[in-house]
């Protein structure tokens, strides 16, 4: 079957390794405290219905994917073998013999491992730096790695120190990310940085990086036609949000499971997987 040039984002879990939730967690409470590691059975057949549509690009996140047992020699093997492009985000607390192998296995189809660097995982942000100075020693795949940041408005000080230390000893700049916190309705929106607190998150240099995040409701949206949110269970949802509002596209599983033939408009304020924003930015 040829490719397409559609891109699917998998939760492959609610389960988290580490031994106390962010904060900032935006995972709804009645999702984190399910603790869900999908059963093998279920892993195969998710990863059936991902290979039955093909797509060029699959993202992978969770929960936590390294949590998950047989993650890189089962689900990313297979996935790989069928020519599928990878990105991992992962909270760094898996072992670094975990990480050498994911980047072995994905090797050319790795689009990027990104590390998630979350102040409550590590004593400090050296600590984080230090375990990531051990695995560059031991990996030829380095430009593949992407360290990335929740702007919590607490941290920022700290962020920013992280970013000029990982700039000054890799090369790497820590590719920022909005705090999304969730409104009256339990649907995503970004947080309100104050005016002090917007000049250290404007201090981050020499990266494409949109300050204000404009409004996407009723552009056209190719969410569910090219691009797709699969959770832990298998069931597709043309975004997050939708998710979140529960409403279900079907089972990815199904082999009758299709794809939407239209694009449709955005029904949120706030686009969280990017189908609505590109579309903006590019009739813009």
């Amino acid at each position: 079957m040829e490719q397409t040039d559609k891109i699917i984002s998998w939760a492959i879990t609610n389960g988290c390794n580490a031994h106390q939730l962010c904060d900032y967690c935006i995972a709804k409470v009645e999702h984190r405290t399910k603790n869900i590691h999908p059963p093998e059975e279920t892993l195969k057949n998710i990863v059936n219905g991902i290979n039955r549509l093909n797509p060029n690009n699959i993202y992978i996140n969770g929960g936590e994917p390294f949590a998950v047992k047989g993650f890189v020699s089962e689900v990313v093997s297979n996935l790989i073998a069928n020519n599928h492009r990878l990105f991992v985000t992962s909270n760094f607390l898996a072992k670094i013999d975990d990480y050498i192998q994911y980047l072995e296995i994905a090797g050319e189809n790795l689009i990027s491992l990104n590390l998630s660097y979350h102040k409550s995982l590590f004593s400090d942000y050296l600590v984080f730096i230090n375990k990531l100075e051990r695995l560059i020693a031991k990996n030829r795949n380095n430009n593949k790695i992407l360290v990335s940041a929740v702007l919590h408005p607490s941290y920022l000080d700290e962020i920013r120190a992280l970013d000029i230390e990982l700039n000054k000893r890799f090369q790497i700049k820590i590719y920022p990310q909005y705090l999304k916190i969730h409104d009256e309705y339990g649907l995503r929106k970004i947080y309100k940085y104050s005016e002090e607190q917007t000049l250290i998150i404007k201090s981050f240099i020499d990266r494409k990086f949109n300050w204000v995040p404009f409004s996407t409701r009723n552009a056209e949206c190719l969410a569910g036609k090219k691009y797709i949110f699969i959770n832990c269970n298998g069931e597709v949802f043309r975004c997050q949000s939708y998710f979140e509002k529960n409403k279900l596209m079907g089972i990815i599983s199904n082999p009758d499971f299709k794809l939407l033939e239209q694009s449709e408009k955005c029904e949120f304020d706030y686009c969280s997987c990017g189908s609505a924003q590109s579309s903006k930015l590019i009739q813009s």
